[in-house]
């Protein structure tokens, strides 16, 4: 996967994890500090549930996902997701209501 589909990916999630005028926060760097890019702990850490979730990762690996960087948040969803999202438009899929 390239880092532009984690951005994709990530960008396409934001907008359900995030709270009030974070969720208008895009990221374009993948290393790139989450709470650099305007992200508080709460948005990191529901945006990391999120994707755990949708990549099914193992509820008892959920607490060891990373939250610094979207990078490190997609190695830990590579190793241990058992769904593999390759595009953003399937988190809209998965995400509908």
């Amino acid at each position: 996967m390239e880092l532009s589909d984690e951005l994709a990916i990530v960008n396409a999630v934001i907008p359900h994890a995030a709270h009030g005028k974070h969720r208008n926060i895009r990221l374009d760097d993948p290393l790139l500090r989450l709470s650099e890019a305007g992200l508080d702990s709460m948005d990191v850490a529901v945006l990391g549930a999120y994707l755990c979730e949708l990549f099914d990762v193992p509820p008892d690996l959920h607490r060891s996902m990373p939250g610094d960087t979207v990078h490190h948040m997609f190695e830990h969803l590579r190793l241990h997701g058992r769904r593999q999202i390759q595009h953003a438009h399937e988190v809209d899929d998965l995400l509908a209501p």
